[in-house]
C-alpha cells in the first residue's frame, strides 16, 4: 500500500526530490514481542527498509539522514493506519496471486 508521502514532502523544502519515493508495507512478521512490521521505502536504487513499532532500521542505501529523520516522523505519525493495514495483509493468499 502506498501512503500519501506527499505529506513527507511538503515537511521540508530540501525534500523536493522525493516526488518518485514508493512506500511498500508488510503484513505482520514474527511472533510475540518480536511482531513487527517491515514498511520499506524506495527511490529508484535507493532503499531504506524500517521495522515498526521498534523504527529500528534494517537497511539503508542512499537515502540521506535528513531525509530518514523525516521518513520516521512520518511513520510515528501514521503508526495507527500502517498497522491496521498490516493486519489486514495475508501472506499466503498474496503469495498465491
Amino acid at each position: 500500500m502506498n501512503f500519501e508521502i506527499e505529506e513527507v514532502r511538503k515537511t521540508s523544502s530540501k525534500l523536493s526530490d522525493m516526488s518518485d519515493v514508493e512506500m511498500s508495507v508488510s503484513g505482520y512478521v514474527g511472533a510475540g514481542k518480536d511482531r513487527h512490521i517491515c514498511v520499506a521505502f524506495t527511490r529508484g536504487r535507493e532503499q531504506v527498509e524500517i521495522s515498526v513499532p521498534s523504527y529500528k532500521i534494517t537497511r539503508k542505501e542512499g537515502f540521506s539522514v535528513d531525509e530518514i529523520d523525516l521518513l520516521l516522523d512520518y511513520l510515528r505519525r501514521n503508526e495507527a493506519q500502517i498497522k491496521e493495514h498490516a493486519s489486514k495483509i495475508n501472506v499466503m493468499s498474496a503469495f498465491m496471486r
